[in-house]
């Protein structure tokens, strides 16, 4: 089963997370987020940064909130996003739409000028990096994040297969390679010995 860490702020996207994991869920995979983080010996930073790690699609949802600083430099919603570029795992980018307004994203938004601008200049960066989409209701949130998780793995599974069809292609009858076959000498047999050989011009 795939892993699907979710990476987010909480406060202001309760209702966008839940639709998320239910979404994943429903589609045969299995959503890592802090809801189910459980109790771990390690503060939030750690343990975020180590169920990430075990993650095969980092998905992060960013609304206006900017989110928990462990200290005065980055908030862990940024720093999921660090570490899943860092060990290279996939990412799935969603922004919120600039016109989507609603009770929980507003009441949580950030009113802080130095959370503004570090939430600002992350967002800049995600749309610079990434291929993102943009999100409004629960609802429609869940519907872009199933569909393009499932595309995610649908072209990697495919991607998996054409890779394991080449190499089955260049190998015939076991160990006997298909440039062998056609033009040396395996276990003792030559095949084919009427086909032409490249030889240097001056021998």
């Amino acid at each position: 089963m795939y892993l699907v860490f979710v990476s987010s702020t909480r406060l202001d996207l309760t209702h966008h997370r839940l639709a998320v994991m239910k979404a994943l869920t429903e589609a045969g995979l299995h959503p890592i987020g802090m809801e189910n983080f459980g109790s771990q010996n390690g503060d939030a930073e750690q343990v975020s940064m180590g169920e990430l790690e075990r993650a095969d699609l980092f998905i992060g949802l960013y609304a206006r909130r900017y989110g928990y600083r462990p200290t005065d430099d980055r908030s862990i919603t940024e720093m999921e996003y660090e570490t899943a570029k860092e060990k290279d795992i996939p990412r799935l980018a969603f922004i919120i739409d600039d016109d989507y307004h609603d009770e929980y994203i507003d009441q949580h938004a950030e009113t802080n000028d130095e959370a503004k601008m570090l939430l600002n200049m992350l967002v800049r960066r995600l749309k610079a990096e990434r291929a993102w989409e943009p999100f409004t209701t629960p609802q429609d949130l869940a519907v872009k994040v199933q569909r393009d998780a499932l595309r995610h793995f649908a072209m990697q599974i495919k991607n998996t297969a054409q890779k394991e069809k080449r190499t089955r292609g260049n190998t015939l009858f076991g160990n006997v390679t298909a440039t062998n076959f056609i033009a040396g000498d395996a276990n003792g047999s030559t095949f084919n010995n009427n086909v032409p050989r490249n030889e240097p011009d001056d021998k």
